[in-house]
């Protein structure tokens, strides 16, 4: 988006995750990668109960080329499961 790159991180539950979060990163050239925002696994964030129910992520749709804004969903998080945001590039 613009000049920055971004992605997410998946609240899966494995033993790497210091906590049952889903991330959203920004990474502009030449700088540090930074948190832009984060959800927390729902209800069914225990290890036992994810081997069953699907790990919490953000989802993107295809692009290509530079964009000016950027929807995004989730699944398995609070505060975003089943809900749509745009994201767009500060001016």
């Amino acid at each position: 988006m613009g000049t920055a790159a971004l992605f997410a991180t998946t609240a899966e539950l494995c033993p790497s995750q210091k906590t049952p979060t889903a991330v959203l990163w920004a990474v502009t050239d030449g700088a540090e990668p930074r948190s832009i925002a984060s959800w927390r696994k729902d209800l069914f964030a225990s290890r036992k109960l994810t081997t069953l129910f699907q790990a919490g992520i953000v989802q993107f749709p295809s692009t290509e080329g530079e964009i000016d804004a950027l929807p995004f969903t989730g699944t398995g998080l609070t505060g975003l499961n089943g809900r749509m945001f745009v994201l767009r590039a500060a001016e």
